[in-house]
C-alpha cells in the first residue's frame, strides 16, 4: 500500500504505522547433528570463547 502526500501530491512510498503487516517466514535454519569428539577445559574455554575446538577461530 503506497501513500500519497495530499499536500504536495508526492508518492512517499511509506506505510502508516497503524497498518497491519502480515508476518512472513523469513528464514529456516538447518543445523546438522554433530558428534562432540573433544572439548576445551573450563578455564581454556573462557579464554577461547568456546568449549568446542572446532569452533575456535582466533583473529590474526
Amino acid at each position: 500500500m503506497r501513500i500519497m502526500n495530499t499536500d504536495t501530491n508526492i508518492d512517499t512510498g511509506c506505510m502508516p504505522f497503524e497498518e497491519y503487516i502480515r508476518v512472513k517466514e523469513l528464514a529456516f535454519a538447518y543445523v546438522p547433528i554433530q558428534k562432540i569428539c573433544s572439548y576445551f577445559e573450563p578455564m581454556e574455554s573462557l579464554v577461547n570463547g568456546t568449549v568446542f575446538p572446532s569452533l575456535y577461530k582466533p583473529y590474526k
